[in-house]
């Protein structure tokens, strides 16, 4: 794993390790369903005739944690 940033969108932020995958294309973010972190960061609406939530895909920034001062 790699160092920790906090994932940030309009709707909420959580913080995850950064690992750069070769199957993750430049400009994405994966980060799994699962954790229930990543419903802060998504749009709650759904599929109207399928009920399917809108938990797949929303715009995020990743933010380094600034550096401690001594």
């Amino acid at each position: 794993m790699g160092d920790p940033v906090t994932v940030r969108s309009r709707r909420g932020e959580m913080t995850a390790s950064v690992y750069l995958a070769p199957t993750v294309q430049r400009g994405q973010v994966f980060v799994p369903m699962h954790y229930k972190e990543v419903n802060r960061l998504t749009h709650s609406a759904f599929d109207p005739h399928s009920r399917q939530p809108n938990y797949k895909a929303c715009a995020v920034a990743l933010v380094r944690p600034s550096p401690l001062r001594t």
